[in-house]
């Protein structure tokens, strides 16, 4: 009589098996839970690193960057109808049209609407519409773009139109911050450090003081005063 094969002989391998598959879940998981607590961490921390926010103030011209198209426009136009510039610059290629009209849709005179459609990047923003400034003779200007990317909106601005006084008034969050990660705004947010770290690199005399040259001195988060 041939003998079978043995049991435990046979339960090794997959025991085995089974091992290395809940060590391999057990590595996702934490892998998982670590980009998590990264993930809250970096959201937290845009406050601090990723935020300028200043007192409204009198201006020549609100400078709105494409990009949240929706939010900024509304703030901006908001900010026109408080009488804080007579003026509007809208730049990026990708949405100064749409910001443009959003803003004429809320009660903006198209006449006083200037665009620059013509920069892809943040730094071109501010390279492109630097000489537009300087033929209206621009002196001191309220800069909106989000929240999260207002830091790196003023510096470099600030590097490019340095004889104007800057204002970051930006767009605020909308959302709580549990929504705000799950919603297109938390990747945005996300990507804006590495994008920072990048314009630090590639810039290290812009940063990293609160009040880039020409700037006003930041508020703090929670709000903005009253028009001066």
């Amino acid at each position: 009589m041939t003998p079978g094969p043995d049991p435990e002989s046979a339960a090794g391998p997959a025991r085995a098996a089974g091992h290395g598959r809940r060590r391999w879940w057990l590595v996702i998981g934490c892998a998982a839970v670590g980009l998590a607590g990264l993930y809250l961490l970096a959201m937290l921390g845009a406050e601090s690193l990723l935020t300028v926010r200043d007192r409204i103030a009198a201006a020549d011209v609100i400078v709105v960057l494409g990009g949240d198209g929706p939010a900024r426009a509304a703030w901006a136009a908001a900010l026109w109808h408080k009488r804080v510039a007579p003026l509007v610059l809208v730049s990026g290629d990708g949405d100064c049209r749409s910001i443009a009209d959003a803003m004429i849709a809320e009660g903006v005179d198209a006449a006083v609407i200037t665009l620059e459609c013509r920069s892809k990047t943040t730094w071109e923003n501010a390279a492109f519409s630097a000489p537009v400034l300087a033929r209206l003779g621009v002196r001191r200007a309220v800069l909106v773009t989000s929240w999260f990317h207002s830091r790196r909106a003023l510096a470099s601005f600030a590097a490019h139109a340095p004889d104007v006084r800057w204002l970051s008034v930006p767009a605020e969050r909308g959302e709580d911050w549990l929504s705000l990660a799950g919603s297109p705004d938390g990747l945005a947010l996300l990507k804006e450090f590495p994008k920072t770290l990048w314009y630090w690199v590639r810039h290290p005399s812009l940063w990293w003081p609160d009040n880039p040259a020409g700037s006003a001195p930041a508020r703090p988060a929670g709000g903005y005063g009253a028009v001066a």
